[in-house]
């Protein structure tokens, strides 16, 4: 079993490429917090010396996961353990991964502060409800 390195940056697509030295929840970064869509993160890992990993866990995902490892599907998961099998989709050496994690539209309606329809259904008996989480949290275990 093993982590994806701490050295190894993310690298995630919303409207614009960024790196994330560490996966972190959208609802935390003001320029993401109302943010609905589809959120792509990438990162190339290394299979040296026979280091062919059978499984990956995404860990905590707010959202709908779908995996692809060098460009084959890997499957989709919209609830559960974010598990997937990945024997035979990785090749020796460099191999690139790809989760693309799908958000509700919740936090976004909750901005819409002029849209009785928006409030009514994302506050909860006409309370603020808090923002809720949204991504690839992790951490990401191969093994």
């Amino acid at each position: 079993m093993s982590n994806i390195p701490d050295l190894a940056y993310w690298i995630f697509y919303i409207r614009r490429t960024a790196a994330m030295p560490t996966l972190t929840d959208l609802k935390d970064n003001p320029d993401y917090a109302a943010f609905t869509g589809t959120v792509l993160y990438r990162i190339a890992v290394n299979a040296e010396n026979g280091a062919f990993w059978k499984y990956i866990n995404l860990g905590k995902v707010a959202g709908v996961s779908a995996l692809s490892v060098n460009g084959r599907d890997a499957g989709v998961q919209w609830y559960g353990r974010r598990v997937y099998r990945i024997d035979g989709l990785l090749q020796s050496g460099q191999n690139v991964l790809e989760i693309k994690v799908v958000t509700t539209m919740g936090n976004y309606m909750k901005t819409l502060k002029d849209n009785g329809i928006a409030q009514k259904w994302t506050n909860e008996k006409r309370q603020d409800q808090p923002i809720q989480s949204m991504g690839l949290l992790g951490p990401v275990i191969l093994y």
